[in-house]
């Protein structure tokens, strides 16, 4: 379950104060809404299963219990983590991609990259695991809110860059790359800081890997969501050296990306 925005949230507690746990779409025609908004709305809230849609047009509301209970499930370990951290820190990997509401499932690890050696831990039923990085990675963080609680998170752009440099601790090549699509479509991104944080990263196997997923997330390669000079960057930080895009996982071979694409199931949308 992801966050609500503005127009999430009116909605949702319109229907509660008018006692509405199952409506229709001209339940909220009648309140104001119009029905091209409302049926976006409608479709935003059922794929964050805030509401759940019983038939063609019908919908139930999730109780307020519930959806505090899906929202503490998510932050609880993403703010209990931040607070071990203490200072010098940042949520990093798929932990980063869960701020962003883009991981499809509430990972059991929780990634904090941090200056200091610290030991991980379990917390219930979640994993913290901290990662000391060089100092060259250490870059590319901001602030972020979680039930009110303010955190430090990799950006959107280091989170990408971040997650394709360490594909491992991403739970692998196909669910990044849902997770970079996802975010890429929700976020206006800015590519020049991209390409210049890969390039401060340094790794020959990381233009390898960003390039391969960045135009298969551009499936048209009109450059609609991925800018064709993005891609043309990239491309031209090829060297003949081969790479894999998992490590040590046999695959065929990309000879544009000088890559072993290692990905049994089929990049959709």
């Amino acid at each position: 379950m992801e966050y609500m925005n503005k127009a999430e949230q009116k909605i949702y507690f319109l229907l509660e104060k008018q006692g509405l746990d199952i409506f229709n779409i001209g339940d909220l025609v009648n309140l104001g809404f119009r029905k091209k908004n409302a049926y976006s709305l409608l479709s935003a809230l059922a794929k964050k299963k805030i509401i759940s849609r019983i038939r063609r047009g019908v919908y139930v509301r999730a109780s307020p219990e519930l959806l505090y209970d899906a929202l503490q499930q998510m932050e609880s370990p993403i703010l209990m983590a931040a607070k071990a951290a203490g200072s010098g820190y940042y949520l990093a990997y798929t932990s980063a991609m869960q701020v962003y509401g883009v991981a499809e499932q509430v990972p059991f690890v929780v990634y904090v990259v941090s200056k200091k050696q610290k030991r991980n831990f379990v917390y219930e039923k979640y994993k913290v695991k901290f990662i000391k990085p060089s100092k060259r990675k250490f870059f590319g963080i901001k602030k972020a809110v979680v039930s009110s609680s303010a955190i430090y998170v990799s950006d959107e752009e280091k989170t990408i860059v971040d997650c394709v440099d360490q594909i491992d601790y991403c739970g692998g090549a196909n669910y990044v790359f849902s997770m970079i699509r996802k975010l890429i479509k929700k976020n206006k991104l800015d590519w020049k800081k991209l390409l210049g944080y890969a390039e401060k990263i340094g790794e020959q196997a990381l233009f390898h890997r960003l390039g391969f997923l960045l135009e298969k997330v551009d499936l048209s390669g009109n450059g609609e969501l991925v800018p064709n000079k993005v891609i043309d960057a990239l491309s031209k930080k090829i060297k003949p050296n081969v790479y894999y895009l998992e490590k040590g996982v046999k695959g065929k071979f990309n000879k544009r990306w000088q890559l072993i694409e290692n990905v049994v199931e089929e990049y959709g949308v």
